[in-house]
């Protein structure tokens, strides 16, 4: 038996002149009568050469790196209600607002009504809902008991709200930006890769599917990746979703990074050996292939001869950093800018007022003392007048 070794080292692609290169070229052209090496089916390889019955099929999928739970988007903080939950606890809020306000403007309790604005009532409220406690102390049992109800609808919604947020925080869950490759074009966030000049590659690029061909043209990325271990180092430092068969999984046990599925299955490809157009080896082939599929012989091979793991990389530290702190930091500035706002604001109105309760003051003063001028004059004349008569 006489075999060739290919002139270059690939399988085999179709180049921009129509013709194939590698093993693949090789069978066209008649170089060589077969493959001794299975390849994947491909549309472009099944109209240059013929193949043999499937040895196995591989179902692709896009792998990313697990992301990061110390990121938290900016709804993370209401995502522990919903829109209704939320909503129904601002219309609580408003509605015991309400009823404290009219408990304390009850005619029996006239002598309050002054003390207590319907804005100071509200914001006792919230103070409530917030765990602030509350200065209103009245020996009115209704007053009391719509204090208590604010207190107990406050404790409810906190300890739903922190439950949730809790577990939501220690729960280990793989939640995936997308997890179609519709999601992945919509997402935009990744670059998409698989090995250089491989079965994949070309698959996508000759591809007919209209999803496929928009992920090859616009998120396929400029560097790919030669081997496995440098497709999960890409994973790992970069945002890129590596196109490998669902298989490609037990590859990352010694991975620096948590690597998860991130899609369900796109496609499917079959591995076959190639062989030349019409051979009439190729029933011969088909015969002894199928019997090593009926016997387990193909699964036996699968299992010992597919690598369990790769090369050791080196693992990193993943530390926090200051992105992953930027929604907790804008909150606290954010409600310091607002407070300072307040305050100037308060202190601005506090002063006009201030100079508008003095004004009428000074008036008055004026008023006064021009009455009593008057008044003296008028009781000289009275006098001198009088003093006349007399005399």
């Amino acid at each position: 038996m006489k075999y060739s070794v290919p002139k270059v080292n690939s399988w085999g692609w179709k180049t921009e002149n129509e013709t194939w290169t590698g093993m693949i070229g090789m069978i066209e052209q008649g170089e060589v009568h077969m493959g001794a090496s299975a390849v994947f089916i491909t549309q472009g390889r099944a109209q240059a050469v013929d193949f043999t019955m499937p040895l196995l099929d591989f179902g692709y999928t896009l792998f990313i790196e697990k992301p990061n739970p110390y990121k938290m988007a900016w709804n993370s903080l209401i995502s522990p209600f919903t829109l209704e939950m939320w909503w129904t606890s601002c219309v609580s809020l408003i509605v015991i607002t309400i009823f404290l306000w009219l408990a304390l403007h009850h005619p029996l309790y006239n002598n309050n009504k002054h003390h207590h604005t319907l804005t100071d009532l509200l914001m006792s409220v919230i103070g409530i809902f917030f765990q602030q406690g509350n200065e209103l102390c009245h020996q009115s049992i209704s007053i009391r008991i719509v204090i208590l109800t604010a207190t107990l609808t406050a404790f409810i919604l906190y300890a739903g709200y922190s439950a949730t947020l809790l577990s939501f925080l220690t729960t280990d869950v793989d939640e995936m930006p997308f997890r179609s490759l519709q999601e992945f074009l919509d997402d935009g966030q990744y670059k998409l890769g698989c090995i250089k000049d491989s079965a994949e590659y070309f698959f996508l690029r000759d591809s007919e599917d209209p999803l496929l061909q928009r992920a090859f043209t616009e998120q396929m990325n400029n560097e790919l990746p030669e081997t496995n271990e440098k497709g999960i180092e890409m994973i790992c430092n970069s945002s890129f979703a590596f196109l490998a068969p669902e298989k490609f999984i037990l590859l990352m046990s010694n991975a620096t990074c948590n690597i998860r599925v991130a899609t369900h299955r796109l496609f499917t490809m079959y591995l076959s050996f190639p062989i030349q157009k019409n051979s009439p080896y190729r029933k011969l082939f088909d015969r002894s292939i199928h019997a090593l599929r009926r016997n387990g012989m193909l699964i036996k091979l699968w299992t010992e001869v597919w690598p369990h793991k790769i090369n050791t990389i080196e693992e990193n530290w993943i530390s926090v950093g200051i992105k992953e702190t930027v929604l907790a930091t804008t909150v606290l500035l954010v409600g310091a800018v607002i407070s300072i706002i307040i305050a100037l604001v308060e202190k601005l109105l506090n002063r006009k007022t201030k100079q508008n309760n003095d004004k009428p003051v000074h008036q008055n003063r004026r008023r006064g003392r021009r009455r009593t001028y008057s008044r003296k004059v008028t009781d000289k004349e009275i006098l001198y007048n009088t003093g006349l008569q007399l005399a």
